[in-house]
């Protein structure tokens, strides 16, 4: 997932508080979550120390760790069992840091799905208006390649 920062901050300040908030979260080694707030940090620094507004953390996020990018630069992968879900969790879990992320993260989803069953519908409802192909589709489409219907090549 992506962070886009909306106000300026330091790189000790945003690495700690994201280290504190998964810390909490995770059983594994303390040594874990330094490394993900040690990643954060550097990366912050090698663009001045300040993450500024616009500046993008992006976390990819994994059953062993965690990779770290900041404004598309990566700077590494802090591993550790469980260590991606403890971050998700700072935001998803019921105790999350941004409630109002949650909802916003539903209605993209969920418009998302209401988009994508209109477009299968849609689909649905063309493949039966088209006829089906006969003959040799070769030859129809050296003819007229507007004859073969394109979910007959998928």
């Amino acid at each position: 997932f992506v962070l886009n920062i909306v106000f300026p901050v330091d790189a000790k300040t945003i690495a700690g508080a994201i280290a504190k908030s998964v810390q909490v979260r995770f059983g594994g080694p303390s040594s874990d979550v330094d490394e993900l707030e040690s990643l954060i940090t550097e990366g912050i620094k090698r663009k001045g120390g300040q993450a500024t507004k616009g500046t993008l953390l992006r976390f990819d996020c994994s059953k062993v760790g965690v990779s770290v990018s900041v404004d598309g630069n990566l700077q590494g992968i802090a591993r550790g069992n469980d260590l991606g879900k403890a971050l998700v969790d700072v935001f998803m879990d019921e105790k999350a840091v941004s409630p109002t992320l949650i909802e916003s993260c539903l209605k993209t989803w969920c418009g998302a799905k209401a988009f994508t069953e209109t477009l299968l519908e849609q689909c649905k409802k063309a493949s039966k208006s088209v006829p089906k192909p006969t003959g040799d589709p070769r030859l129809r489409l050296k003819t007229d390649p507007s004859s073969i219907p394109l979910a007959s090549l998928i």
